[in-house]
């Protein structure tokens, strides 16, 4: 028997990431804690509503300059549930109008079909997909997946409106998009 010579060309690969969160540097550990505590849903208090609020519009914005600065096509992972009818959205959510689940559950629909789709890969059509899913994660904080193919970048919405950022964000426009949209983030390698 004869081996064969294979030559295997390793790309360098930055195994750092970035951690971003848009919630306000200026709220307290007790609103911290009250921002997602079991009853997050159903939050009365006007004051905390509105650091929800404004925390998911920073982020919505990050992510949608992300999205027009990437021109191309956006795909993504879903996360944390097999069927349609597992959607992490409740009878009683307000967050949510009756016309928003209908379009979140045609989408979901349109990208499995009546199959599980836990981690496959989809591709979004348009912009307004890429917001319903993003609104989603912000509002259930189901994991989700964006890759940015033409950004070569990957970001994960994860819990409490922090996105991890993968591949090539060390570069001064997408730096300059945190800043300008008040993101706090750092850099590590734990993960």
């Amino acid at each position: 028997m004869r081996l064969l010579k294979m030559s295997v060309k390793v790309k360098y690969c930055n195994r750092n990431i970035l951690i971003i969160n848009s919630i306000p540097n200026s709220i307290t550990e007790q609103e911290e804690a009250i921002l997602f505590d079991k009853n997050f849903i159903n939050i009365n208090d006007q004051k905390i509503k509105k650091i929800h609020e404004i925390s998911q519009k920073k982020i919505m914005s990050v992510l949608k300059e992300l999205y027009i600065l990437n021109n191309g096509p956006v795909f993504c992972n879903l996360f944390n549930f097999d069927k349609l009818n597992d959607l992490g959205i409740y009878e009683n959510d307000n967050q949510y109008t009756l016309e928003e689940k209908q379009q979140l559950y045609n989408l979901l629909s349109r990208l499995s079909g009546a199959e599980l789709f836990y981690k496959k890969i989809f591709k979004l059509i348009n912009f307004e997909e890429f917001e319903i899913l993003v609104k989603y994660n912000l509002i259930t904080f189901r994991n989700i997946k964006f890759y940015f193919r033409n950004l070569h970048l990957i970001a994960l919405g994860e819990y409490d409106y922090t996105y991890t950022l993968s591949g090539s964000y060390n570069n001064s426009k997408v730096l300059n998009l945190l800043k300008n949209n008040d993101i706090y983030f750092y850099e590590t390698t734990d993960f």
